[in-house]
């Protein structure tokens, strides 16, 4: 889907397998998008207007009946990709943003160009290079929690996260 990707490209997947990931709680990992980003926790899964229910702390995500996050890990090697500002600066869901010309770490802007047509677009983000995504489930003896990273394949960690099952949205 384009709202939950990066670059440029076209909606390639239905709303309702989105929305169906959503409802029974499993998170959602794309790559389609050469590009690294991660939502915060997700609500409202293709209501746009309203950031699809976009909530919590950038570092903190709950899944869970109702309850998910979209990760795109697209950095496998293959070629990288710029954030399309234009397409998505209106965009209130991203909690961190890894690509050539912005960096966003956590909900908060580490670098940022937005102007078209300039050779200093070009790898404004300080050692931008591929890397990969590790999530580790049942951190510290606990079933409901995962931590997860994103390194670069220079050892630089980009993104840090704790995933937390929770509790159907009906219930609490």
């Amino acid at each position: 889907m384009r709202d939950m990707q990066t670059g440029g490209k076209k909606d390639d997947m239905d709303l309702a397998t989105y929305r169906a990931c959503q409802e029974a709680g499993a998170l959602i990992a794309t790559a389609h998008e050469h590009a690294y980003a991660r939502t915060m926790t997700l609500t409202d899964l293709g209501n746009h207007a309203a950031g699809h229910g976009a909530t919590g702390p950038a570092d903190r995500l709950e899944v869970g009946p109702g309850r998910t996050f979209v990760v795109e890990v697209g950095l496998g090697g293959k070629s990288l990709r710029d954030y399309d500002c234009a397409e998505h600066d209106d965009d209130t869901w991203w909690a961190t943003v890894y690509t050539s010309n912005y960096y966003l770490k956590a909900g908060k802007t580490v670098a940022k160009r937005c102007a078209e047509g300039s050779k200093d677009d070009v790898n404004i983000v300080q050692g931008y290079t591929y890397g990969a995504l590790f999530i580790t489930f049942n951190t510290g003896g606990d079933p409901n929690k995962a931590q997860g990273y994103f390194k670069t394949i220079n050892g630089e960690t980009i993104d840090t996260f704790l995933i937390i099952k929770s509790e159907p949205l009906a219930q609490r």
